[in-house]
């Protein structure tokens, strides 16, 4: 059964390859802030993959320790890396509505058996015990399989004072009452 664990050097060669099917599927972000096509280069052709992935657990690990941490989980199961979920916390409330508190993604061969539902449901108990009494998680209008993720979690959608009552930059803005 898949878990939520805290980044770690066990699944570094499927989370390479998670990156790589990142890449081959156009897909131009991966659950790392360099875009998927970058890694897979400096991965194959420099040959600094091992050194890229510790920096990227050391920076994840900062930003789990900072004044409004940023918590990232990945999904794993049987040493499988199937996908990412972050946890902001200490947002103000003008930002937890602008970009949400949580963010998630499946890596695309793993896409429609349910992981991204039960990521968030776990990420639910988690903002809990933080002692959150709700959670606001955002997604593009056109992302059906996002919105239903987050209504099967209970997610209803908040009316925001920008144009057609968005995000600034466009997004659905839901709620989760925990």
């Amino acid at each position: 059964m898949p878990e939520l664990i805290v980044p770690s050097p066990a699944v570094k060669d499927s989370f390479w390859t998670a990156v790589e099917e990142y890449a081959a599927a156009g897909m131009g972000e991966s659950p790392s802030t360099f875009s998927a096509i970058e890694i897979v280069w400096l991965y194959r052709e420099l040959g600094a993959g091992d050194r890229l992935f510790e920096q990227h657990l050391a920076r994840m690990e900062a930003e789990a320790a900072g004044d409004r941490p940023l918590r990232t989980y990945w999904w794993v199961e049987d040493g499988e890396f199937i996908g990412r979920l972050t946890l902001r916390l200490g947002l103000p409330m003008g930002e937890r509505l602008k970009g949400g508190d949580v963010g998630y993604d499946v890596r695309p061969s793993r896409r429609g058996e349910g992981h991204a539902t039960a990521m968030l449901s776990t990420c639910l108990v988690l903002a809990r015990r933080e002692g959150l009494e709700e959670l606001y998680v955002n997604c593009e209008p056109s992302n059906k399989a996002s919105r239903s993720v987050i209504r099967r979690n209970g997610g209803e959608t908040v009316k925001l004072p920008h144009p057609r009552g968005r995000t600034e930059d466009g997004y659905l803005c839901h709620r989760i009452g925990l």
